[in-house]
């Protein structure tokens, strides 16, 4: 499976391509943002990309903290479980203005 890792913050979005771990550092410039998104798609050959997984992730103490400990569970369109990303999978810098 490739995975497509699409990470959102109001109008700011950051695509992640097939790569099984992120060796690199993510930044989002935030003011009054609340909320990451976080949606999981299977990369198709053919056609168009699967919907794996969504979940919405409260940041304040993300960046309080400096970083996110924890799993992130992952729903489907019916909002059953699908998933969930380990936070050692997924490690991202939010600069307050």
């Amino acid at each position: 499976m490739r995975k497509i890792v699409i990470l959102t913050v109001t109008s700011s979005k950051l695509i992640l391509i097939n790569k099984q771990e992120w060796k690199e550092e993510f930044e989002f410039e935030i003011t009054t943002e609340r909320e990451l998104e976080i949606e999981v798609m299977d990369k198709e050959v053919i056609g168009e990309d699967k919907f794996m997984g969504l979940a919405r992730v409260g940041i304040l103490d993300w960046v309080a903290q400096g970083k996110y400990d924890g799993v992130i569970e992952l729903f489907d369109k019916l909002n059953h479980h699908a998933g969930q990303l380990v936070s050692r999978e997924l490690s991202l810098l939010f600069l307050v203005h």
